[in-house]
């Protein structure tokens, strides 16, 4: 055994911190990274991030990271609809400085590849409403 018996519990006064928010700054028009950012713009900054990037297609990112809607793919309008709040919600929710998604609104879907939302959140940092659209 290499763990030595002590009797002690290591876990008890142990707690988990979360992660600060001081990142690189995304110029997504440009696809460049300018600056530092912090608070509620890093907060706005991995939202959008966190709605780009569909779960378990990338190695770099922890399972639990990203959004999955590459299943709804050849599905109707309305199918998306009602699956879509539970995916996208679920998926912000694993950020800890987003303590609720109080309202997400599917806009008109033109195209089934696009989906417009407008969602607003509860962060740590505050509440904001803000407007995204997902590629599918």
């Amino acid at each position: 055994m290499l763990t030595p018996i002590t009797g002690i519990d290591l876990g008890k006064n142990i707690k988990e911190k979360s992660k600060p928010g001081y990142t690189y700054r995304m110029d997504i028009k440009n696809k460049r990274l300018v600056g530092m950012v912090d608070e509620m713009d890093a907060i706005k900054q991995s939202v959008y991030k966190i709605l780009s990037t569909e779960r378990y297609k990338y190695l770099i990112y922890d399972w639990r990271y990203g959004r999955e809607l590459e299943g709804l793919i050849g599905k109707s309008p309305y199918e998306i609809q009602n699956e879509i709040h539970n995916r996208v919600k679920e998926a912000l929710l694993m950020d800890d400085r987003i303590l609720d998604v109080t309202q997400l609104k599917v806009m008109e879907i033109q195209d089934e590849k696009y989906i417009p939302i407008i969602l607003t959140l509860n962060t740590t940092e505050g509440q904001f409403t803000t407007e995204v659209v997902i590629h599918v």
